[in-house]
């Protein structure tokens, strides 16, 4: 049986892990935002469409520029692992174990969880983008990890294949019958709202300053909208968490200027039914 130990026993606060037996310790940041924009791979992946670009973008620089590395096609994956992953499993630390080192498996797993949206030229078989949520289409997640694949033997070849295979086991959890992808459900779609509450934001500022009710603000209200209301039952559930609960009452506020004050055409309200 494997030894368990409590999340408390493990440092989250640490920058350095070990890709392989006999390796030079390396930091989580150097993953995305030194190793792989560094390669081919990665500077292709940096130059794509913002995320969300589908339905709401409004201009791929303003929106990086409003929404910072949450939309960035490529830092959004180490902004995951800092600002989501590693607070959200601190804040979990009394309320569950875990076998082993998975804390540092969940880390990995925030760095690399859209590796398989690159649309690199050498992917074009498999290519899916950035779907929203809830809109993949059978096979997508396994196309997804195929790329995925290639990336880790490109340019992931350091980090050992048992590494590698516990982020793939969390990754590739269609069914999230693990607690581990459980957990990383609960953290992709806390990283969703708030990315929606923070539109609302920069929305409900412009709203107040009696700003021209212009495309870009048109985009943030319906993202803002969309999303929040798309994911907040979902946390909700999940709000016995500290740090679920400390971002939803944060939020409420803003949630209910969303609710309250976003007025909708036709067209707007057309997209409330939308998987966003």
């Amino acid at each position: 049986m494997k030894e368990r130990l409590h999340l408390d026993e493990l440092n989250l606060n640490q920058e350095f892990f070990v890709p392989s037996v006999g390796a030079e310790p390396m930091k989580y940041s150097a993953l995305i935002q030194g190793i792989y924009l560094a390669h081919e791979y990665g500077e292709f992946h940096a130059s794509q469409p913002a995320r969300f670009a589908g339905r709401y973008e409004y201009g791929r620089d303003q929106m990086i520029k409003d929404l910072g590395d949450d939309v960035h096609p490529l830092l959004h994956m180490p902004y995951t692992e800092q600002q989501i992953v590693v607070p959200l499993l601190r804040s979990m630390r009394d309320q569950l174990q875990y076998s082993g080192n998975i804390a540092h498996v969940l880390r990995l797993a925030g760095n690399f969880h859209d590796l398989g949206e690159n649309k690199h030229p050498d992917f074009k078989k498999n290519r899916v983008g950035d779907p929203s949520w809830g809109t993949k289409l059978p096979g997508d997640e396994r196309k997804e990890a195929k790329i995925r694949d290639e990336i880790y033997g490109d340019v992931f070849d350091f980090i050992d294949d048992k590494q590698i295979q516990a982020v793939e086991d969390i990754l590739g959890d269609e069914e999230k019958a693990s607690e581990p992808a459980q957990i990383f459900e609960i953290a992709e779609r806390l990283g969703y709202y708030v990315t929606g509450k923070n539109a609302g934001k920069l929305a409900l500022a412009a709203l107040e300053a009696s700003e021209k009710q212009d495309y870009r603000i048109d985009r943030l209200r319906a993202l803002a909208f969309n999303v929040t209301n798309r994911h907040i039952e979902f946390l909700r559930e999940n709000e016995a968490i500290g740090f679920i609960h400390d971002i939803l009452t944060d939020a409420e506020p803003v949630q209910k200027a969303i609710d309250a004050n976003f007025s909708y055409t036709s067209e707007h309200k057309a997209q409330k039914s939308v998987v966003a």
